[in-house]
């Protein structure tokens, strides 16, 4: 499930809750987050997300979901945007892949 969003005005950061379960879009106005350090990348033949460097060597870090894990693009996604913020929050990358694969069911 997809956490609080900010607008794109940092300064006026309330949070705006929207459930990727309904997989509803975006409302105006409303940034998906975007990481400095890391990236998401979906592959569409296995229904599955990546998550990769943008520093340094640039290599994919781990991936998780699939056609099997049941869950659409959206809400995998929603997925791929928390793992991004806790990565850039301090958390280790085995921790959040740890936590990333108990909450989708790797």
């Amino acid at each position: 499930m997809r956490d609080a969003l900010t607008t794109k005005n940092q300064n006026d950061a309330l949070p705006i809750f929207i459930s990727c379960w309904g997989g509803q879009d975006l409302p105006e106005g409303v940034a998906e987050y975007k990481s400095k350090k890391y990236a998401v990348m979906w592959y569409k033949n296995s229904k599955s997300i990546g998550i990769r460097k943008k520093i340094g060597d640039c290599k994919q870090i781990w991936s998780f979901g699939g056609s099997r894990c049941g869950l659409s693009q959206e809400q995998q996604r929603g997925f791929a945007e928390m793992c991004l913020k806790k990565l850039d929050g301090g958390m280790s990358e085995s921790s959040v892949k740890t936590w990333v694969d108990e909450a989708v069911g790797n």
